[in-house]
């Protein structure tokens, strides 16, 4: 059933549980790096690209699975309604709902649009295809022997580099990696003993959750941040969130216990050093995003709600969950913020669909894969 597949792929990224996904054969085998530099000599990195920082889509649409981006008068988007997947697949409409049509089918996801590609997964592999929906094809790494890129997620294109985090067999979770777009100079960011659950990119600086040995034989997560060419790792927090949004130099998450104040929605600076509770004793979000002054977050007890950065001028977009006549919990996630338009999936009735509400709460609708 599609829920099962679709949720599958989000979850592990922004929770980092453990999964039985598919993993490249022992001769297909990534490259390393050593902790002090980098994998590939004279790489260069996003941040000194000349200006060719353009990124596929924010850090806080692909956290909560990257199903929507847009570039122009365009709207990409994954499509994963329909309990017979007849309607799964990589979608693009204009901003006005016209000239819908679909590019691609299969189970879509972490949707980047640079130029003329779109950059995206598919049933776990890395692909781009062309926006007008030729030329579909599998990125391959090319220092590697050209095998193909599988058990992706979190992937973020950013001045010509794709971040991704790669479900590792030999970890818990995964390693976070970058390769040019041409599927050249893969490169480890993370350390190899590091086990890496999510990330977000921020600027010049990576934000990620990782199990590591706290000195005492034993795994504790951790909350780091290094430089976009894997240099710089500083540990920034003990108490790591359980949702991770990061815009404009701060980071969102839900703390459980942070401060002694039960669940909370907490904003820290991106070098740690303050923190500000928006919203205490909370339920357990399954979705934050943050655009502009706002910080958009769901929970089965609430509903999808949006709050100031500063904490203040809370309001409700839809309300609070309910059971349906079936017997399915209505449930907000996936949250993607696109212009004035915030687009989420909603659970119910045994299919997951995808909607779009205007960021002032009107107008909520089904935004369908096809006309």
């Amino acid at each position: 059933m599609i829920v099962g597949v679709y949720l599958f792929v989000f979850a592990f990224a922004l929770f980092g549980c453990t999964a039985n996904t598919p993993v490249p054969s022992s001769e297909q085998t990534r490259p390393t790096q050593d902790e002090n530099t980098n994998l590939v000599k004279g790489a260069i990195d996003a941040k000194t690209m000349g200006g060719n920082d353009v990124r596929g889509n924010t850090a806080g649409n692909i956290i909560n699975g990257g199903l929507v981006a847009v570039q122009g008068d365009w709207i990409y988007y994954s499509s994963p309604e329909d309990i017979h997947n007849y309607n799964m697949g990589l979608y693009k409409a204009r901003t006005d709902d016209s000239g819908r049509q679909m590019l691609t089918d299969g189970n879509v996801a972490y949707i980047n649009v640079v130029g003329d590609w779109i950059y995206y997964t598919k049933d776990l592999l890395l692909y781009k295809i062309r926006t007008d929906g030729t030329e579909e094809q599998v990125i391959t790494s090319a220092d590697s022997g050209g095998y193909p890129l599988d058990s992706v997620f979190n992937v973020n294109v950013i001045g010509g580099w794709i971040y991704y985090l790669f479900n590792e067999p030999t970890v818990l979770d995964g390693h976070i990696y970058k390769i040019r777009t041409n599927g050249a100079e893969e490169q480890l960011l993370s350390g190899e003993n590091d086990s890496v659950s999510s990330f977000s990119i921020d600027g010049d600086w990576i934000y990620y959750r990782c199990h590591a040995d706290n000195g005492v034989g034993q795994t504790t997560n951790y909350f780091y941040k290094m430089r976009t060419d894997g240099t710089e790792k500083q540990r920034l927090l003990d108490n790591v969130p359980s949702v991770l949004t990061v815009a404009d130099g701060w980071i969102y998450g839900n703390y459980n216990n942070h401060n002694d104040m039960g669940y909370c929605l907490y904003k820290i600076s991106g070098d740690g050093l303050v923190d500000q509770a928006l919203l205490e004793n909370t339920g357990n979000f399954s979705t934050t995003n943050a655009a502009g002054d706002w910080v958009y977050y769901s929970d089965s007890d609430v509903g999808l709600w949006k709050i100031r950065a500063d904490g203040s001028e809370k309001k409700n977009m839809l309300e609070a969950l309910a059971r349906t006549s079936e017997g399915y919990y209505r449930v907000y996630d996936n949250i993607s913020i696109v212009g004035d338009w915030v687009f989420y999936t909603s659970t119910a009735n045994g299919l997951n669909t995808l909607y779009k509400i205007r960021a002032d709460g009107s107008e909520s609708q089904r935004y369908r894969p096809v006309n």
